[in-house]
């Protein structure tokens, strides 16, 4: 029904592509997966639906895409149980530690399937970014709300809060689960405390739907985000698809574009093509790192065998 389609005619459903370079990459350093979908990547109105990882230097690669009519269970359930399948990477998928996705339902169900059978080692993770800064965006008070004498000391206090709340995710703050326990009770005291009411020019309306935000969009979704649960797991101290959400635009916004004008298979090859400079460019920074192995500005024993992202 939604795309018209009488009993007599096939759908397209999906298709998944990788470029060879990449997927080494994939390959080397399987340990951060992330995932997303973008729309407008196409005139047909199909999402693409990307996969990437970290490499060695800290650099963001997109491995994997797919084309998909919509965001329903049955179009994740493709992807992750026949087309991962089928190119042979669910082996690779054991070596994940950790899964991070932008916490779209949808995805997170189907995700959980797929780790229930693939990613047996994986923290299924969700982005801080879009639980903090696109939710208080979203669910919180205006920078105006409480007046436009009190907007600078509100916006503080917007901005207190949620650097409260990165600070779960990040390593040096909560690092086991009484601290955690401590530092959240301390924050909902922060909310009701006299200095915030005077930051909200008295309106007590604006700091209970600050503490119902938090309550209930972002610690409901604590197991996904907190770092005291994922701090043994080899995943760099991730805790945010910022990386991810910037190829993302770089598609849109790259010499060769992917245009939402344009058809799938001519979006699909200039993506392929910036796929191949992508690789290239990091096959030539990694041969630098190589060649030139000595970092003068570290006297580590480590500094002659590593990469700079990894010595500093």
């Amino acid at each position: 029904k939604e795309r018209k389609i009488s009993l007599n005619q096939n759908l397209f459903l999906s298709v998944m592509w990788a470029e060879k370079e990449n997927l080494r990459y994939f390959k080397m350093y399987p340990e951060t997966v992330f995932v997303d979908v973008t729309s407008h990547s196409n005139n047909k109105k199909y999402h693409l639906l990307t996969f990437s990882c970290k490499s060695g230097a800290n650099k963001q690669v997109l491995f994997l895409k797919a084309w998909i009519p919509n965001q329903r269970r049955f179009s994740f359930r493709w992807v992750f149980k026949y087309g991962i399948e089928s190119l042979g990477l669910h082996h690779y998928f054991k070596y994940t530690e950790l899964f991070m996705k932008d916490g779209d339902p949808q995805q997170h169900n189907e995700i959980k399937i797929f780790m229930g059978e693939y990613l047996t080692n994986a923290f299924d993770g969700a982005c801080g970014w879009h639980l903090v800064r696109q939710g208080c965006i979203r669910d919180c008070p205006g920078k105006n709300a409480a007046g436009k004498e009190n907007a600078e000391k509100w916006d503080q206090f917007l901005t207190h809060v949620k650097n409260w709340l990165y600070s779960w995710m990040r390593p040096g703050y909560c690092e086991t689960e009484d601290e955690y326990k401590i530092s959240k009770e301390l924050l909902f005291r922060y909310i009701s405390s006299q200095s915030a009411l005077q930051a909200a020019g008295g309106q007590q309306q604006l700091l209970d739907t600050v503490k119902q935000w938090v309550q209930n969009k972002v610690i409901v979704s604590e197991n996904h985000f907190l770092f005291y649960l994922r701090k043994h797991k080899r995943a760099f101290h991730t805790y945010c698809s910022n990386g991810h959400e910037g190829t993302n635009f770089g598609m849109k916004n790259h010499t060769i574009p992917m245009k939402a004008t344009g058809t799938m298979t001519k979006n699909a090859k200039a993506l392929t093509m910036q796929a191949s400079l992508k690789a290239a460019e990091m096959n030539a920074d990694a041969y630098r790192n190589v060649t030139k192995p000595n970092k003068k500005w570290s006297k580590l024993p480590t500094a002659p065998h590593v990469t700079p992202f990894a010595e500093g």
